[in-house]
């Protein structure tokens, strides 16, 4: 499964989680985590809007399609992962149907007119300011992030395609 040529996002090994949805999960890996102190400074993260923190893991190929939320910071623990960013006010015209964004790094489709790339590697921080549309594609047979965002999960609708069992 490690080859992120010609994958389909039903394919896709991803687990995204966080600590409103998934505390005792969240609490058993946190307690090895700390804010970087430029993200704990930024008002996102600033008194009552704590925001929720984040756990994503995805095999080699893997995938968040085009996507955007409030403010968002992800601290990469172990492989890389490829981001693709637009700026907030980006039709989603632009963007299209909702697609494994690895296929913009093999080629398998075209890149959204605008859109910037940027290869985050383990030990690096990611910010996302907020409104941002966002894909990820996992370059690395397991890529690791644990972060934070603004908000809250239970008010998102990000329309992402569910996997059966």
């Amino acid at each position: 499964a490690g080859d992120v040529h010609g994958r389909q996002m039903k394919d896709d090994l991803l687990f995204f989680t966080n600590d409103v949805e998934n505390p005792t999960f969240m609490e058993s890996i946190l307690k090895d985590v700390s804010v970087p102190a430029p993200i704990s400074q930024h008002s996102a993260w600033a008194g009552e809007n704590m925001g929720f923190s984040v756990f994503s893991a995805m095999e080699q190929g893997s995938s968040h399609p085009f996507h955007f939320h409030e403010a968002a910071w992800l601290g990469q623990v172990s492989g890389a992962r490829l981001w693709y960013i637009l700026p907030p006010g980006t039709s989603k015209k632009v963007v299209g149907a909702k697609m494994n964004g690895c296929d913009y790094f093999t080629g398998a489709a075209a890149l959204p007119s605008g859109a910037k790339a940027c290869i985050q590697r383990s030990g690096e921080v990611f910010y996302l300011p907020p409104s941002w549309l966002h894909a990820t594609c996992a370059l690395e047979p397991f890529s690791v992030g644990v972060g934070g965002q603004g908000g809250s999960p239970k008010g998102y609708e990000q329309d992402f395609p569910v996997p059966t069992v």
